[in-house]
């Protein structure tokens, strides 16, 4: 990992900014998104988990693939899903952190038990 430091000045007070960057290194794991195109046989899904087998830089990555079947996907250069703007997310493969998954899906759960 590495952090970087952003810091502001206002007329009040100095604000200092961390924000965690995670780089991605052989052999995490990572979610993959199939893009709109992706003719993998995934049980009706269009995420699945991927081993990172090589890095080119902090958002570009080969990946091999475990479709929820059979075999295993194997696809290069693939953009973190930070790279796209909006809507082209969902068009194009790309990949990103099981914990950003995690978090979001626990903020619908959370939201659930609160109005269930």
């Amino acid at each position: 990992m590495e952090n970087q430091t952003e810091t502001g000045t206002t007329s009040e007070s100095t604000v200092t900014i961390t924000e965690t960057v995670r780089v991605p290194k052989v052999g995490d794991i990572v979610i993959l998104h199939l893009g709109d195109n992706d003719q993998i046989q995934n049980n009706y899904t269009k995420e699945l988990p991927a081993i990172i087998t090589r890095v080119w830089s902090n958002t570009t990555v080969n990946l091999k693939a475990l479709p929820d079947g059979p075999g295993t996907v194997w696809r290069t250069s693939v953009m973190h899903q930070n790279s796209f703007p909006g809507a082209v997310i969902a068009q194009n493969p790309g990949w990103r952190w099981p914990d950003q998954d995690l978090q979001r899906g626990q903020a619908m759960s959370d939201a659930t038990d609160q109005n269930g």
